[in-house]
């Protein structure tokens, strides 16, 4: 069994995200996404993390940068049961989603971006 694998049940995965300001950033997770923030880790004006409600070994690093922020071309998906659903209420909370598109194995995607325009998804995917 290699290292990381039988460490990650323990501590997890942390995805960094930059961002130019935290309060807005951590307002949209937590408030549009409905994700938790995980006052252990907090580091006031500087870093922030957020989890799903369910799974707090998967984390979103909010990090502060005073660089301009640009998305490498990386992705942060979210699993869900229902896109349509899930693509409906991001829309109420304000945020433009691309419409769905259909990827191999019948997995269905769509997209939009936080307030600094790091892309996130959504995924559907028959087989979870």
């Amino acid at each position: 069994m290699a290292a990381l694998s039988s460490m990650l049940k323990e501590y997890g995965l942390v995805a960094k995200l930059d961002v130019r300001d935290l309060k807005v950033s951590l307002e949209f997770y937590v408030q549009k996404l409905g994700l938790t923030n995980d006052l252990r880790w907090q580091v006031p004006d500087v870093w922030a993390q957020v989890y799903y409600p369910n799974n707090p070994r998967a984390w979103i690093g909010l990090n502060k940068t005073a660089q301009p922020v640009t998305n490498q071309g990386s992705t942060i998906t979210f699993l869900v049961r229902d896109i349509k659903e899930a693509r409906a209420r991001l829309q109420a909370e304000g945020i433009e989603v691309s419409e769905i598109e259909e990827a191999p194995g019948d997995v269905l995607l769509c997209f939009f971006q936080d307030p600094d325009q790091n892309s996130l998804g959504l995924r559907q995917d028959p087989r979870a």
